[in-house]
């Protein structure tokens, strides 16, 4: 060997699926979306916005939801001006190695509210057949 190491590809198949999702969303048809992208195997779990939100009220949501989900999808669009507190909140969180987070956002909240590394952001302008990826 030439010192290059071998990566070890495993099929699609032996990647964990996601058995169930929190949907944090204020639009009704982000459910449906999900649903159409991530077929029936997956318990999709919507939450709204707590109601006049801070990033106290997304905390106790995650803390909440995170022991029992495997991924995280983030309606910022819908969101608004809070998606601030629920990225803020979920970059603090206690996520374990399991959990997946997924942001569909605009390019303009992209540009002001920082994501965590690690998450897949896929923006507005986007089609979902990118979340099959």
């Amino acid at each position: 060997m030439t010192g290059a190491q071998t990566q070890i590809v495993h099929p699609i198949e032996d990647k964990p699926s996601v058995q169930t999702l929190l949907l944090l969303s204020s639009a009704a048809d982000s459910q449906q979306l999900l649903t159409e992208v991530l077929g029936e195997q997956t318990s999709i779990i919507p939450v709204a916005p707590p109601p006049e939100p801070t990033r106290e009220k997304f905390d106790a949501l995650f803390s909440t939801w995170l022991r029992l989900v495997d991924a995280v999808f983030v309606d910022a669009v819908s969101l608004g001006e809070s998606a601030r507190w629920a990225f803020e909140s979920l970059a603090a969180a206690h996520m374990e190695e399991r959990h997946a987070v997924v942001v569909r956002a605009t390019a303009f909240q992209l540009r002001l509210y920082p994501t965590a590394q690690g998450w897949l952001v896929v923006s507005d302008q986007d089609s979902p057949c990118l979340l099959y990826t």
